[in-house]
């Protein structure tokens, strides 16, 4: 995972914030950034004619070999000049290119030149993702959703990550972890490399069971929660003062959080927010949580539905501060969700394309299930916002409760791995993980 305060996406900073607020609540160790895609080119394409374990397993070795017997000398060096030259160029060292490469990363996390990096500069790269490996005493595989078949493109790319770090015998373990894998190659993918791994926790008991089923032992594996729920959540007054302000909130409302980077059926959205407006009378506001993906549905909805845009800063602490103030949240935002369970605001949730939604209102027994993208009806739905809103202070009371209760669950279950981990943290604690 790139450095957590450079991730675009709000749910992943606090993921990424929450985790490491788990590993320096428990252990006195050094934390490295294991950067993100690595191997871009090492992708599901070069396995689609697989159909065995023992070929997809050779797959990996393959091209850790085909790695290994590039590297030498000369084709570091070679590289190193070029990278030289690149830095030194004024084509790319000016103050245009400058502000082009900020705005890339603004929108997509990485620069241009960082994107085009480990295309360019392979064998670098993979000798400085070794370098990191072997400085590490625990290498933690920190992914949320990227295990799913919807996202398989890039799966090849950060498995071989966690197989190169067994290679180098490292202690490896899965920490938020949903798994939404159905497609056989991808499972037996998944199986091969988790089954070399020393221990998974998995955000839900619906992704541990999946594991388990996929032949992974389940004394190494346990279900827990996702981190976020341990990030820090709090903001000074006057921030949330002025905020506030700008926004108008006082008067309450309902927020939407739709996911910009999935086929979105406006006309459905468009007809839901009337029935809202006219039948509650409340004002409705959008929260764009991934400024890559969501803001193009604000755009699109705001348009003909009179919706507002949430400000929040780019700071998902400050955006839960202010869902307080809010009346309902209806989002296919698994972060959305957690950010309204510590907030205190009931939701109305769509499931996404995996099954995390659904493990997470599992965790906290949450009375209104999920909902389907492609069968609900704006008049229906329109009916079970009442129902919610009925019951909103049944909800505040067990999102209270939840929260509280899932907030410990994050910052103590990696105390219940086992001996070869946690002895060796707490008894002798590694300098880096």
């Amino acid at each position: 995972m790139p450095e957590k305060n450079r991730l675009i996406n709000l749910g992943d900073r606090a993921l990424a914030d929450g985790f490491y607020t788990i590993l320096n609540h428990n252990f006195d160790c050094e934390i490295i950034s294991g950067g993100r895609k690595n191997f871009p080119y090492f992708t599901i394409k070069k396995f689609k004619q697989l159909h065995t374990e023992i070929e997809i397993l050779n797959e990996f070795e393959r091209f850790l070999n085909t790695m290994l017997l590039k590297q030498n000398g000369a084709r570091l060096r070679y590289e190193k000049r070029i990278q030289k030259f690149i830095s030194a160029y004024p084509l790319f060292n000016n103050q245009l290119f400058g502000k082009l490469n900020a705005r890339f990363s603004k929108k997509y996390t990485r620069g241009i030149s960082e994107t085009l990096y480990p295309f360019i500069f392979r064998q670098s790269v993979f000798m400085d993702q070794i370098s990191k490996i072997q400085s590490a005493d625990v290498v933690i595989s920190n992914s949320g959703g990227l295990f799913s078949d919807h996202l398989e493109f890039y799966l090849p790319s950060y498995l071989f990550e966690l197989f190169l770090a067994k290679k180098l015998r490292k202690t490896v373990i899965s920490m938020n972890q949903s798994i939404s894998i159905k497609k056989p190659i991808n499972r037996k993918m998944l199986f091969q490399i988790y089954s070399m791994m020393d221990f998974h926790m998995t955000r839900e008991a619906i992704s541990m069971a999946e594991l388990i089923d996929m032949g992974i032992p389940g004394e190494r594996v346990i279900a827990s929660c996702d981190s976020a729920f341990a990030a820090d959540f709090t903001v000074t007054e006057s921030d949330i003062q002025r905020i506030l302000e700008k926004n108008n909130l006082t008067g309450g409302g309902v927020g939407i959080a739709i996911r910009g980077d999935r086929k979105v059926d406006y006309q459905k959205l468009k007809d839901l927010i009337d029935l809202i407006r006219q039948k509650y009378q409340k004002k409705i506001y959008f929260l764009s949580t991934c400024k890559a993906h969501d803001m193009a549905v604000f755009k699109a909805l705001s348009k003909s539905s009179g919706i507002f845009l949430l400000q929040d800063e780019n700071n998902y602490k400050l955006l839960t501060q202010q869902m307080k103030y809010l009346d309902l949240i209806i989002t296919d935002r698994y972060h959305v969700a957690i950010f309204g369970i510590i907030a205190n605001v009931p939701v109305l949730a769509f499931n996404p394309q995996t099954i995390k939604m659904k493990g997470l209102f599992e965790l906290i027994d949450y009375p209104f299930p999920a909902l389907s993208h492609e069968t609900f009806q704006a008049n229906e739905l329109a009916e079970i916002i009442g129902q919610v809103i009925g019951r909103k202070d049944e909800i505040k009371k067990k999102f209270a409760q939840s929260y509280q209760k899932l907030r410990k669950k994050a910052l103590n279950d990696i105390k219940k791995i086992p001996q070869y981990f946690s002895k060796q943290v707490h008894e002798n604690l590694p300098d880096q993980c």
